[in-house]
């Protein structure tokens, strides 16, 4: 494989993801594409999400991070993946949020269709899950319930104070639950050790679990 793209749903590069990535897949060359890409701030809080949209949170090149409606940035995934289907061999969306619409003609890996295989190839019984955001925890559920998968879900940010993920990681200790999937791109490796101390269970990464995959077409 000559190079590889990652398409993320908020600003590239995500100095916060890549290198993690980078170790596992050798060096392999790696062009980055952001949905939010080239937008100011009043653009991107107009894509700000409803009562009634699904929730997706990411972060800008700043740092800071944003919520955005799955619906307004579906058009600008596949404006990325358009660019970026001519420059590389295969593509991986870097958000463990579904994206099934996208249409691409190199090979499209979605890091939550690989979790979700992933996942319930390993696990019989119930899972415990860390969202970023309280507003995500019901779409959560329904989309492991779908992959055949009862979870307890709670809401614990990587892009806010270290406290929130402690918090979560406490509310999970204890829990009837296999393994615990920290169920957002945002989440560190350091992170994971964190949770695994807490919880004293496996611990899920999407970032290198997606990446070791993608690591097995090289």
């Amino acid at each position: 494989m000559n190079s590889i793209g990652l398409i993320t749903i908020g600003q590239s590069p995500r100095h916060d993801v890549t290198p993690e990535i980078s170790v596992i897949l050798k060096g392999t060359p790696i062009i980055e594409a952001g949905a939010l890409d080239g937008l100011d701030r009043a653009a991107i809080a107009a894509l700000a999400p409803g009562p009634a949209d699904l929730t997706q949170v990411t972060r800008l090149a700043d740092g800071s991070h944003v919520q955005v409606a799955k619906r307004h940035i579906i058009p600008l995934m596949q404006k990325c993946v358009s660019e970026l289907e001519t420059k590389v061999d295969v593509i991986l969306i870097i958000c463990t949020g579904e994206f099934k619409q996208l249409t691409c003609r190199v090979p499209l890996m979605t890091t939550h269709k690989l979790l979700h295989c992933a996942v319930r190839g390993i696990c019989n019984g119930r899972i415990g899950v860390i969202k970023p955001e309280a507003a995500q925890i019901q779409m959560a559920e329904e989309m492991w319930r779908a992959s055949g998968l009862e979870s307890v879900v709670v809401a614990g940010s990587p892009y806010k104070e270290p406290g929130q993920l402690f918090a979560a990681a406490q509310e999970l200790a204890g829990k009837d639950i296999e393994l615990v999937v920290l169920d957002c791109i945002g989440f560190t490796q350091a992170m994971k050790q964190q949770v695994k101390q807490i919880v004293q269970k496996p611990v899920v990464l999407p970032r290198t679990l997606a990446a070791r995959l993608l690591d097995e077409l090289t």
